[in-house]
């Protein structure tokens, strides 16, 4: 199995590229008459083609059917909506190998603004402003807290990249397990931290798995980071000093 991805149209369904890879894995596997268009693989399976955990296959299919994208029947099998299918099997005319980004737009608008299937319009924040480059750090974005649409805690977008997303919302679940608090303040706040210990997305995986393993209830620096953070905040201090000296 394999998956192509079509960075205009997954940009413009606001997928991830292991999002997409997931529902065009599920397209492809339901593309059948005797099982009735369902896709019957196991997550643990499908993880184990994606090179994805199951807890972060099982993860994606939720977001993907509350985005309206997939369906489920009872036992969980899936399967794409037709706007779904639309897209990943467009008319003769339509080669996707060339599709520009606007192309694309207009090609979901078609299937996903109108009727009942809406096109979700996800927002990533941080610190209440749109993300913006951040030099060579990549950017973990942070949803915007005062988003009443977003209620639920373990169901939200807090990165762009579903992995570190899972990661998160599995370390939130810990916390609840131990009876801690998760409030808004606390999710901000260990987020902030988190966007500050780790300067890529291995390191913020890392920091949140120690985390989860470790039952800690805030996140750590890499223990062989923290020398080089503390160094650099003491040489702070003592430039702030030096300027304040000279005055």
């Amino acid at each position: 199995m394999y998956t192509t991805i079509i960075h205009p149209l997954r940009k413009a369904l606001h997928l991830s590229c292991n999002e997409y890879c997931v529902l065009d894995s599920i397209y492809r596997l339901s593309n059948n008459i005797e099982l009735q268009g369902w896709c019957i693989i196991s997550r643990q399976k499908l993880g184990d083609f994606l090179d994805l955990s199951k807890q972060s296959i099982i993860t994606i299919i939720d977001n993907l059917e509350k985005r309206g994208y997939i369906e489920k029947n009872i036992i969980g099998h899936t399967k794409p909506v037709n706007g779904i299918i639309s897209l990943l099997s467009p008319d003769s005319e339509i080669n996707l190998y060339s599709l520009k980004e606007d192309e694309a737009l207009l090609m979901v608008d078609k299937y996903f603004t109108t009727g009942k299937e809406t096109l979700p319009v996800k927002k990533l924040y941080q610190n209440g402003r749109e993300t913006l480059p951040n030099g060579d750090k990549e950017t973990l974005p942070y949803i915007d807290i005062s988003n009443k649409e977003n209620k639920e805690i373990y169901n939200r977008d807090y990165s762009k990249d579903s992995e570190v997303n899972n990661a998160f919302i599995e370390y939130l679940q810990m916390r609840k397990k131990k009876k801690l608090d998760n409030t808004e303040r606390i999710i901000n706040r260990l987020l902030k931290k988190l966007h500050e210990y780790a300067s890529n997305k291995t390191e913020a995986l890392e920091i949140i798995e120690k985390a989860i393993t470790s039952c800690w209830k805030d996140f750590y620096p890499i223990k062989d980071k923290k020398e080089i953070i503390s160094a650099s905040k003491s040489y702070q201090n003592l430039e702030n000093y030096k300027s304040g000296y000279d005055r």
